[in-house]
């Protein structure tokens, strides 16, 4: 009686295993699948190509650059917001209109301190770092450009300067 009861003891164990081992495939591999993007880690950095629609905040104590990996931030300054529908977008010399930044948007890099955004096109790239100081009052947004001709960066926002309550 006793080596039966054992028997079906690790019949019962098995069984969990192979089920639990059946469920993280089942979790791991969809998501896996449904993403041709690689995604690598370094030691304190992740970087993979961008995606619009995913939430993107670089955020400290008394301050915070909220919104979507596309581009449009609210930033709030405790207790206010600062001003809401952040975009950036590119000149080149001699053209008249500017090209949006979340048209061109690649990749985005998430460092323990910065969030860097590229934006690419044919004739330039720019790198957009976001800072949030973790104790300051405060954000810094800067851009570097690589191009054989200037480039000039608009930003497009709605001042708001209203208290969060």
């Amino acid at each position: 009686m006793f080596a039966s009861q054992l028997h079906s003891t690790l019949k019962i164990r098995a069984i969990r295993v192979v089920c639990a081992m059946f469920c993280c495939c089942c979790l791991i591999l969809p998501a896996c699948a449904q993403s041709n993007d690689t995604v690598q880690i370094g030691t304190r950095e992740l970087s993979r190509p961008a995606r619009p629609w995913e939430f993107l905040d670089a955020v400290g104590k008394r301050a915070g650059l909220l919104g979507n990996e596309s581009g449009r931030f609210e930033a709030w300054v405790y207790p206010l917001q600062i001003l809401r529908g952040l975009k950036p977008g590119f000149v080149q010399a001699g053209s008249m209109s500017a090209v949006p930044g979340d048209r061109i948007l690649r990749s985005i890099e998430y460092a323990t301190t910065t969030i860097v955004r590229t934006f690419a096109s044919s004739d330039f790239t720019v790198h957009e770092t976001l800072f949030v100081p973790r104790e300051l009052g405060g954000a810094l947004i800067s851009y570097e450009i690589e191009s054989k001709y200037p480039v000039a960066v608009q930003l497009t926002f709605v001042p708001v300067l209203d208290l969060m309550w």
